[in-house]
């Protein structure tokens, strides 16, 4: 999903966070944290692109994998809201759970939209696993169900 989609999604969020909790920072972090999970994607750009551009530049950088092969994304990780949710249940905070809501909502989303709904990506299921790719060197490539493309060393499909 892209950036605006986050932000639509984010809406329903915060009306059904803050009917339960009542709190506008809360239900503020809660929505943008289902957002700013996408700021990997510009980390991603500099590490592979060793350069730093617009947000816009690193950001569509990644809609048709012609520049960006290797796809890191640190944050889109089910392995980090398990971790999370395991340090919630120890210490509980109600500024992490709001963070937590946010940010699984983020993850779940591009799971069932990108991995299911948008076929171009054509992503294999444990896509958002940070193992799985780690596994498969990050590599766009392998990160895929099906090589139907090749990507040149110029990055060009």
């Amino acid at each position: 999903m892209d950036v605006k989609k986050h932000i639509i999604s984010s809406l329903p969020l915060g009306t059904i966070y803050y009917s339960y909790s009542g709190d506008i920072l809360l239900t503020s972090m809660a929505m943008a944290s289902a957002v700013l999970v996408d700021i990997d994607h510009c980390l991603d750009y500099v590490i592979t692109q060793k350069r730093l551009a617009s947000i816009k530049t690193m950001m569509d950088a990644f809609t048709g994998f012609k520049i960006v092969r290797k796809n890191y994304f640190v944050l889109h990780s089910w392995e980090l809201i398990f971790l999370l949710a395991s340090y919630i249940s120890l210490c509980p905070s109600p500024y992490l759970f709001a963070c937590f809501t946010g940010y699984t909502l983020h993850v779940l989303l591009d799971q069932v939209y990108n991995g299911f709904f948008l076929r171009k990506y054509n992503l294999r299921i444990p896509f958002y696993f940070f193992i799985f790719r780690m596994r498969k060197n990050f590599d766009v490539t392998r990160l895929r169900r099906s090589n139907s493309f090749k990507i040149d060393e110029k990055g060009h499909e």
